[in-house]
């Protein structure tokens, strides 16, 4: 915790979906990307979209 994540694997799995290329992400514990000044975030109860 407090330290710097693993970034995911993000060309594990290629494939062509609909004529285009994909490719899956392989993510394990401690893997993930991180914001630490990220601005217009919900806070508590705050709806939040995507």
């Amino acid at each position: 915790m407090g330290g710097y994540d693993n970034l995911p694997v993000a060309d594990m799995a290629p494939m062509t979906v609909m004529g285009h290329n994909a490719y899956g992400v392989f993510i394990e514990p401690g893997m993930g990307l991180r914001v630490d000044d990220a601005k217009g975030t919900a806070v508590d109860d705050q709806a939040e979209g995507q």
